[in-house]
C-alpha cells in the first residue's frame, strides 16, 4: 500500500510536521507579525495542483488529496480553522451563526448552501479597520496573491461556497479603489479552473462536473448586485474580455 499523503496527513493530526518542523497546530498558532513575515507556511496550509516556485518542497494536491477532502468532512473542517486564522489576519471573521463543521459542510448543491449564502458566510471583523490596510487593502502587496491562492485552495477542495464568500467580500468593499486595477484583476481571481491551468488535466476534468452548478452560483452573485444605469451589453463583454486576458497569470501565491 501506497503511503498515504503528507497533505491528508497534515490536516488529519498534528504529527506530521512539514519541512521545518511545524505541525498544522503550530502554523495556526503564528502571531500576526509571523504570519507577515514567514512566506513559506502559506503554500502547505493552503496547497494547489501546482508546484509552487517560491517553496518547491511544499506538497501539491492530487486526485488523493482531492477525493479525501471531498469524502472526509473532518478534513474540511481543518481547513476551515485554517481559513479562520488567516480572515482574523485580514480583518475578516466567520459567521458566527454556524459552527465549523456546518461549514464544512456546505457545498454548491446542499440544502443549506442557499441560505448559507444570503447570511454571508464571511464578514468584517471589529479589526477590520486597523489590519485590512496592513495587510491586503493596499496597492501592491503579497498578500494579494495569498488570497488568490487560499480561494482556489478552497475551491478545489470542496468548499466552493466558502470559496465564494470570500472572493464576495472581497469584491464588496466599499474602498476597493485603494488596491490598483491591474493588481485587482489578479486579487479578484475567481474560484474556478480555467483551461490556462498547467499540469491539472486531471483536476479540469473532474471539476466539469461542476461547471454548471459554478455557472449558477456566480449569475445569482450578480444578479444580487445593485444594477447600474450607465454602459451597456457590449461595454460589459468587452470589459469581461478584458479580466479575461489578464487573469492568466500564475496562481502560485506567496
Amino acid at each position: 500500500m501506497a503511503p498515504q499523503s503528507f497533505i491528508i496527513n497534515f490536516y488529519s493530526t498534528d504529527n506530521e510536521c512539514d519541512h521545518k518542523g511545524r505541525t498544522f497546530n503550530d502554523i495556526l498558532r503564528f502571531n500576526n507579525q509571523a504570519l507577515e513575515h514567514e512566506h513559506d507556511y502559506i503554500q502547505v496550509l493552503f496547497p494547489l495542483p501546482e508546484r509552487s516556485p517560491i517553496n518547491p518542497t511544499a506538497p501539491v494536491i492530487t486526485p488523493e488529496v482531492r477525493a479525501a477532502f471531498l469524502d472526509h468532512s473532518g478534513l474540511r473542517e481543518r481547513l476551515v480553522l485554517a481559513l479562520e486564522r488567516m480572515l482574523q489576519f485580514y480583518g475578516f471573521g466567520l459567521n458566527p451563526s454556524y459552527s465549523k463543521l456546518e461549514i464544512a459542510n456546505f457545498t454548491a448543491t446542499s440544502d443549506i448552501g442557499p441560505r448559507a449564502r444570503e447570511d454571508a458566510l464571511i464578514g468584517r471583523s471589529p479589526n477590520f479597520e486597523r489590519r485590512a490596510p496592513i495587510t491586503w487593502l493596499k496597492s501592491m502587496d503579497h498578500n494579494h496573491l495569498r488570497l488568490t491562492r487560499i480561494i482556489r485552495c478552497l475551491r478545489v477542495l470542496g468548499l466552493d461556497v466558502l470559496a465564494w464568500a470570500l472572493y464576495q467580500a472581497l469584491m464588496g468593499h466599499d474602498r476597493i479603489e485603494n488596491v490598483s486595477d491591474r493588481t485587482r484583476r489578479v486579487l479578484w481571481l475567481e474560484p474556478s479552473e480555467g483551461d490556462d491551468g498547467k499540469g491539472v488535466k486531471w483536476l479540469r476534468e473532474e471539476l466539469m462536473e461542476d461547471v454548471k452548478q459554478e455557472v449558477w452560483m456566480k449569475e445569482e452573485y450578480v444578479q444580487a448586485q445593485p444594477s447600474s444605469e450607465e454602459g451597456s451589453d457590449e461595454e460589459e463583454s468587452e470589459d469581461s474580455e478584458k479580466v479575461k486576458d489578464e487573469v492568466k497569470v500564475k496562481r502560485e501565491g506567496d
